[in-house]
């Protein structure tokens, strides 16, 4: 993320964007990261409405950019559930973890909360209560995926 103010004197801020097939420089203007919910970070992950077109100035494709979000914002406004299977055996400790993990991310208006249970013997999916609602952050994803390796996560649009 870089900015500069342009002839007119309108501040610019150049983001790169990075999909890991390939990287394309996105310029914002003040209305643009207006829309944003959040101040924009090197770690944003980023939703881009736009319209792709030739930039003769750089000699490459270019994105005119329509609207702009957080991932962490459309999630919260488009998932309809968080489904956590187990793989692997889940001791005790792990539960009263994952419960605790539950309990701090606890919202009157989160998304319901699944989890899907296998052994070789039984499979068993359980909602959990209206009192286990969540909000399903970026943070709350983070410590699931490195706190709970046993489990896969998906969430459910």
């Amino acid at each position: 993320i870089r900015s500069k103010f342009n002839q007119k004197g309108l501040k610019m801020t150049f983001v790169t964007l990075d999909d890991r097939s390939g990287r394309m420089e996105l310029r914002l203007y003040d209305e643009h990261l207006e829309q944003l919910s959040q101040p924009l970070t090197t770690k944003s992950v980023l939703i881009v409405k736009g319209t792709l077109t030739w930039d003769d100035f750089n000699g490459g494709m270019r994105i005119r950019p329509l609207e702009l979000q957080h991932l962490e914002a459309v999630r919260e406004a488009s998932a309809k559930s968080l489904i956590l299977t187990n793989h692997a055996n889940f001791e005790i400790t792990k539960a009263q973890k994952l419960i605790q993990l539950i309990k701090d991310y606890q919202s009157d208006n989160g998304k319901p909360i699944y989890f899907k249970y296998h052994t070789e013997y039984a499979n068993v999916m359980l909602e959990l209560g209206n009192s286990s609602h969540l909000q399903i952050t970026d943070d709350l994803l983070e410590k699931l995926s490195s706190q709970f390796h046993e489990l896969s996560i998906k969430v459910q649009y």
